[in-house]
């Protein structure tokens, strides 16, 4: 009886040993992964036209309703209705239209769309990634911890492997800039510049790391309609 009982015990320890474990290894995943949100709650009304262009999918979505339009990450919308929250009416390049969830597209001009993007990935974070992916030119966007602010990090090879961190400016006309002489009229604009010229950096832009900001794992999302 007294054997059982230890067995017992030591089970128990096991598993809750390979609970903590899971938990680090889960966090430490979330570190740099992004997940998909929650659908919206549903709510319908009649809707009311009003064309409004520039929006782009960040996730696939298979509609769950008849009335739903699926999406493909990355692809252009124009939304035709948006009075309710949660779920917008929105029309594709192809002139399909159907509900679509909003907390699923952003403004073509949202920093969110690119995958090199790395919203909350702090300076440590980033030289880890670059360094793991170990290629020239290798990068990604973050914020910066000056507030309101970007910085650009490279993996360099040239003499050394290092990376370099460069601070994005924006300038009194709203224009943004690494170097003055060459200041752009968005963040996009600018990485999209040195990817073809180096300019003042050390090389040019090329690749981002594997588990950058645009790694997209599916989370489990319960849906709620009314």
């Amino acid at each position: 009886m007294m054997i059982d009982t230890l067995e017992t015990e030591n089970k128990k320890a096991i598993l809750q040993g390979q609970h903590v474990i899971d938990v680090i290894l889960q966090r430490e995943h979330a570190a740099y992964v992004r997940y998909k949100p929650l659908y919206p709650k549903r709510e319908y009304n009649f809707p009311q036209t009003r064309d409004k262009k520039d929006f782009v999918a960040t996730y696939n979505v298979i509609p769950v309703e008849e009335c739903d339009l699926e999406l493909q990450q990355g692809e252009e919308l124009k939304i035709k209705d948006d009075i309710r929250d949660g779920w917008w009416l929105a029309q594709n390049k192809a002139g399909m239209q159907g509900y679509i969830p909003s907390n699923y597209i952003k403004k073509k001009t949202d920093l969110e769309i690119f995958n090199w993007f790395c919203k909350s990935c702090s300076r440590e974070r980033s030289e880890l990634l670059l360094r793991n992916e170990g290629t020239e030119g290798c990068f990604l966007v973050r914020e910066s911890i000056l507030t309101g602010m970007f910085a650009l990090s490279v993996l360099t090879t040239e003499s050394e492997t290092k990376v370099k961190h460069y601070l994005i400016k924006e300038n009194t006309e709203g224009l943004f800039y690494i170097d003055e002489q060459d200041a752009f009229p968005s963040v996009q604009e600018l990485i999209q510049h040195y990817k073809h010229d180096s300019g003042g950096l050390t090389t040019v832009l090329r690749c981002i790391p594997a588990q950058g900001g645009g790694e997209i794992v599916t989370a489990t999302a319960g849906l709620s309609h009314s």
